[in-house]
């Protein structure tokens, strides 16, 4: 779109407020994980088992931008906002796999891959049904 010489536009208001916010939502989402991560460390007690809670956090931002394509919907603050109440959600179950099913399963047992399998079809379930 041209405009004769006289005339300019600029973007501001809403926009400009909306752009600045996205930024800080960003960096809150950035230290939300890495708080999450620390956490996780203390109540573990090693970095394994934080890390490996921590892995399931990319596929779910895998999820959340298949979504969006799919039904071809904006990103904004509304969805910065769901992907942290999602991060809360997926480290929770997360947690309940690692320290509940998993370490309680794996006394006595040395195939770690099997008891995880077992552990998470034990949770598929309830994960369902929260989400």
């Amino acid at each position: 779109m041209s405009f004769p010489k006289e005339y300019s536009f600029n973007l501001s208001g809403d926009y400009e407020k909306t752009v600045n916010s996205q930024g800080q939502f960003i960096l809150a989402i950035a230290l939300t994980v890495l708080l999450i991560f620390f956490v996780l460390a203390s109540i573990f007690e090693s970095y394994k088992q934080p890390f490996l809670t921590m892995c399931a956090l990319p596929l779910s931002v895998i999820g959340v931008a298949f979504s969006l394509w799919a039904f071809k919907k904006p990103i904004s603050l509304g969805v910065y906002i769901s992907v942290m109440i999602l991060f809360g959600s997926i480290v929770y179950g997360s947690i309940i796999i690692i320290e509940d099913k998993i370490n309680q399963r794996r006394v006595g047992r040395t195939n770690i891959l099997r008891v995880s399998f077992e552990s998470c079809k034990e949770r598929l379930r309830p994960e369902r049904i929260t989400f």
